[in-house]
């Protein structure tokens, strides 16, 4: 698969848009200043999908982001998305 290309475990593909992807501080998409870092590279490994990020050092949000995670305060990554196109299909049943 491609960098920003993901199968997820209930059988959907994930595809990037070719933009920047956003590293959002905790959730907070509605404050700009919670956009501390752009992923620089994205692959896939056996356990999952792994990022490289660049943290936004010329603000105090993305200084403060940095430190938490070298300083290994930061114990996860939640991953977001939004569905552009889709389509219904039936939904599997019991064998």
């Amino acid at each position: 698969m491609t960098a920003l290309q993901h199968r997820s475990n209930i059988g959907s593909t994930v595809r990037g848009s070719g933009s920047p992807i956003p590293l959002v501080w905790m959730h907070g998409a509605d404050d700009p200043r919670r956009y501390v870092s752009d992923v620089v590279e994205a692959t896939e490994t056996d356990d999952g999908p792994a990022i490289n990020g660049r943290f936004d050092l010329n603000t105090d949000f993305g200084k403060s982001a940095n430190r938490n995670t070298k300083g290994r305060r930061v114990s996860g990554l939640s991953i977001s998305y939004a569905i552009r196109n889709s389509t219904k299909t039936a939904a599997a049943g019991p064998n």
